[in-house]
């Protein structure tokens, strides 16, 4: 899916990060290690692939945003399946739709996505009603997108 992604939005970062490979323009990784920051290690996180183990730009996701927004990826009935609720086998309603998480305690509806593995920590939250997206990453996995997602909604939505 994300391979299609790539194609029909054209995200031309969007590649797998083969640590074997010299990828140009690849970010370094850090890491937190005893109140001291470290170069990370280079990994092989391609094992992950299709639900991690690929590089990317913010401006890429971005356009990954717009593309959700603008009905380029899915339709209006589509982005209602997504951006719905689960229901569990012991019939408890959960805060995860298919692949995003569904905000509930906001004024305003949005879903998001986080991602992380060695190196990295990543979010993407959209308010699809207010045709905005906010993407946050980060080259050390110590980060915590969330706390930068809080304190810059107020000021994208004002």
């Amino acid at each position: 899916i994300l391979f299609t992604f790539y194609n029909v939005v054209n995200l031309p970062t969007l590649q797998p990060d083969y640590e074997w490979q010299n990828i140009p323009n690849r970010t370094v990784g850090y890491r937190l290690e005893q109140g001291q920051i470290r170069r990370d290690s280079s990994t092989d996180v391609s094992w992950k692939m299709a639900g991690g183990g690929l590089i990317s730009t913010p401006k890429d996701l971005a356009n990954f945003c717009g593309a959700l927004m603008d009905e380029t990826l899915i339709n209006e009935r589509e982005k209602r399946i997504l951006w719905s609720r689960q229901i569990t086998n012991k019939r408890k309603l959960t805060n995860y739709g298919l692949g995003f998480t569904i905000a509930r305690r906001t004024v305003r509806f949005n879903v998001g996505h986080n991602g992380s593995q060695e190196k990295t920590k990543a979010r993407l939250t959209l308010y699809p009603y207010d045709n905005v997206c906010i993407v946050i990453m980060s080259n050390t996995n110590s980060t915590k997108p969330n706390t930068f997602i809080k304190a810059i909604t107020p000021i994208v939505l004002n």
